[in-house]
């Protein structure tokens, strides 16, 4: 990459980090795809494993004393093994079906969203059954491509939880999946130094770009932010849509 192409990149670590703090996701949404660009999937995803895992650990340090849900411990163990899967899986799979399997998913917890409660999906009984299902396809695909905050947050969001407790938890299942990441492609041999060079360098932006956001994101209010997840969500479904069929 020239210059020119890593202060695109560079902006792309910087806004994604910054709505990481306001909204507990974005991150890897928003690197990963401008990244990917320059350098392919596989190159995307494992540059943003060090700082995926870094603004993670923060946010569930800075948000610790948040109300927790229920199952969220069993939600953490499926979805570490979910990544296991995916990073062992990263350069061996076609991208475009996960993707569409994602979108699928999004749409149909959007139809809830604006069609209405008494929409099929996500209700009690089907949540119960969902629930393996959706821990390990959101690990999986964190450990594949290196998203998977949509689905957690629609996941997450059913809960009604003030922004606290949905920070705490959505970042609680990415942050060990993000290390299982790490681990698995350590074990597998993966790691370049132009690799993990633009991991640390990005990883300098996550921590800078990170509190601030998340100084933004307390000054919401909790219909302004239930909305900013609900939107981010519709935009991640049109993104993941185009990567797939692009």
């Amino acid at each position: 990459m020239n210059g020119s192409e890593y202060l695109i990149v560079a902006v792309a670590v910087a806004v994604g980090a910054a709505v990481k703090g306001m909204t507990g996701l974005g991150l890897p949404l928003i690197a990963v795809p401008v990244i990917t660009i320059f350098v392919g999937i596989e190159e995307a995803v494992l540059v943003m494993a060090f700082p995926t895992a870094l603004s993670n650990a923060a946010l569930v340090y800075e948000h610790r004393s948040a109300k927790k849900p229920e199952n969220l411990l069993s939600f953490i163990i499926v979805g570490c093994g979910g990544a296991a899967a995916g990073a062992w899986a990263l350069s061996k799979i076609d991208e475009r079906w996960l993707l569409l399997i994602l979108a699928v998913l999004l749409l149909c917890f959007l139809s809830r969203r604006f069609i209405g409660k008494k929409a099929i999906i996500w209700d009690s009984q089907t949540r119960k059954k969902l629930f393996v299902f959706v821990a390990a396809m959101c690990g999986f695909s964190q450990g594949a491509i290196g998203i998977s905050g949509p689905v957690v947050a629609a996941w997450f969001q059913g809960y009604e939880l003030d922004r606290q407790g949905f920070i705490f938890s959505t970042s609680s299942v990415f942050l060990p999946a993000a290390v299982t990441q790490i681990i698995t492609i350590t074990l597998t041999g993966n790691w370049t130094v132009s690799r993990l060079f633009g991991g640390a360098l990005a990883s300098i932006i996550v921590g800078i770009l990170l509190p601030i956001g998340s100084y933004v994101g307390r000054r919401i209010k909790p219909a302004g932010f239930d909305y900013l997840i609900t939107v981010l969500i519709a935009l991640s479904t049109v993104i993941l849509i185009a990567r797939a069929l692009g």
